[in-house]
């Protein structure tokens, strides 16, 4: 059967500020500071066979709450959330979060606060239709953290609440580790044929698996064009913003995060 190939999905983003235009520095310092950056920028190393992935993916399967998959011959290992995490360089939150929604009203003021110039309807609500700062922010989270395929100008009801919880420094209404997993477990099932989502994601899966193992990558034996590999990103086109008015500054939270000494 024909191998699958890797969707560019799951981007891996440069944090050095001098890579983008100066408009937009302060943002990526921020996310640079921020423990976000570390699923975002986290690479696999040394480097994973292709073969290993793609056998991975063909064998995925969701049994008792948990992924399981084959990797060596007929050798049936499971993916926990636990493994997941420590892949991605992610703690489960210890004290979980309450079942609190995050409200219209609380959500509608941020809104305001970014630019959002439409009309909000919770189930359409367009990225691009924010200051450029927050589209960025928004771009790098989705396209270097979910498995999300095609666009990614709207934003589900989990990832508006992950943003709206950068935005205040406050744990409110969402879970990110929680978020990270599902939406690995949903693209790893729910999958199109002979594509893989998240590849970035499930290298760093695979390679934490094996380690857990104690199984060699025999890397050496394998040329490095037949490996997973990443191009870094260094680069975010910003649109015309000349309809958002005043473009404000960051919350102070977020501005306490980066380097007084910083471009």
């Amino acid at each position: 059967s024909q191998e699958p190939v890797l969707r560019d999905t799951t981007q891996l983003f440069s944090l050095n500020p001098m890579d983008y235009d100066e408009s937009i520095r302060v943002m990526v310092e921020f996310i640079a500071n921020h423990p976000i950056s570390i699923p975002l920028t986290k690479i696999i190393g040394p480097l994973l066979p292709l073969r290993h992935l793609h056998r991975a993916f063909s064998n995925i399967k969701l049994k008792d709450g948990a992924l399981e998959t084959q990797i060596i011959g007929d050798i049936t290992v499971p993916i926990y959330k636990s493994t997941f995490l420590k892949a991605i360089g992610m703690k489960a939150n210890p004290r979980g979060f309450k079942d609190q929604e995050l409200t219209t009203e609380e959500f509608q003021t941020f809104l305001t606060y970014i630019g959002y110039n439409q009309d909000y309807r919770a189930k359409d609500f367009k990225k691009s239709a924010v200051f450029g700062l927050w589209t960025m922010l928004m771009h790098f989270i989705i396209r270097g953290l979910s498995g999300k395929h095609g666009g990614t100008k709207k934003l589900s009801k989990d990832w508006r609440s992950v943003v709206y919880n950068i935005y205040s420094g406050c744990d409110i209404a969402v879970d990110l580790p929680e978020v990270l997993w599902q939406d690995f477990c949903k693209f790893a099932i729910k999958r199109k044929e002979n594509e893989i989502s998240s590849p970035r994601v499930w290298a760093l899966t695979l390679q934490q698996i094996f380690k857990d193992l104690n199984e060699p990558l025999l890397v050496n034996t394998v040329p490095p064009e037949v490996c997973v590999t990443f191009k870094v990103v260094k680069s975010y086109r910003i649109l015309d913003q000349s309809s958002f008015g005043l473009v404000r500054r960051l919350p102070d939270h977020m501005l306490a995060l980066i380097p007084s000494d910083s471009t």
